[in-house]
């Protein structure tokens, strides 16, 4: 399972850099585009590499993508965000730069939140034929709860960013969903798995990541979780 991770590519300094205004951003590979405010960098005109859903949360495309631009400049890019105390969120997307241009920050932001949710399967196996092909078990319960709690915690952070902005994304359905299949398979892993004293403390650091997000988020619009849910994190 490859490992979503937040801020990877560096940490924050102690002095927090501003975020370029534009029109661009000169970095020590080449030059980024820089357009609304610092809040979307794009590579050679041509696609959108970054876009902050706030002032301090951004998804970023990963490193893989040297035909659309460097991974020295992308590199850069993302550890100048970091140093900029941003929270760097990577996914796997290609978003022309004429989407922005054709349109509003507002819709290409939730078209990258929506995009970060669509990428789930990738951490929580929740759809149905990913449970038949890669049985649930065969993977360490510790690698599957350390990949869950990044999920949710990321989660939580877009869902926070995006939460009572104007036009706001519709995130509420997708994110109801997710939860409620990784609900009930996590509950059913836990009770078939022998858990070990390490996959305790990942266990609970998924299920408050996990229910962090469900409080905030789905609690109050009706979410009801599952009674084992509850008593696990009693």
């Amino acid at each position: 399972m490859s490992t979503l991770t937040l801020n990877q590519f560096a940490q924050p300094t102690s002095q927090v850099t501003p975020l370029p205004g534009g029109p661009y951003l000169t970095l020590p590979s080449g030059i980024v585009n820089v357009f609304d405010s610092g809040r979307l960098f794009a590579a050679n005109h041509q696609w959108v590499i970054a876009l902050g859903l706030s002032s301090r949360v951004f998804l970023a495309v990963r490193e893989r993508t040297e035909r659309y631009v460097s991974s020295r400049l992308l590199h850069e890019l993302l550890g100048y965000l970091a140093a900029c105390d941003c929270e760097v969120i990577p996914l796997d997307f290609r978003c022309p730069l004429a989407w922005r241009q054709s349109g509003s920050l507002e819709s290409v932001r939730g078209l990258w939140a929506r995009q970060f949710f669509h990428e789930s399967d990738r951490y929580l196996l929740t759809g149905p034929d990913s449970y038949r092909t890669h049985p649930f078990l065969a993977l360490p319960l510790a690698n599957i709860a350390e990949d869950a709690a990044i999920f949710w915690r990321a989660a939580g952070l877009v869902a926070d960013a995006v939460a009572g902005t104007p036009n706001e994304p519709t995130l509420g359905p997708i994110l109801k969903k997710i939860s409620a299949a990784w609900e009930r398979r996590w509950a059913q892993n836990l009770n078939e798995a022998n858990i070990t004293p390490t996959d305790e403390s990942l266990i609970r650091q998924c299920d408050d990541a996990w229910a962090s997000v469900v409080q905030a988020h789905l609690i109050p619009h009706g979410y009801e979780m599952l009674p084992v849910s509850v008593t696990r994190l009693l």
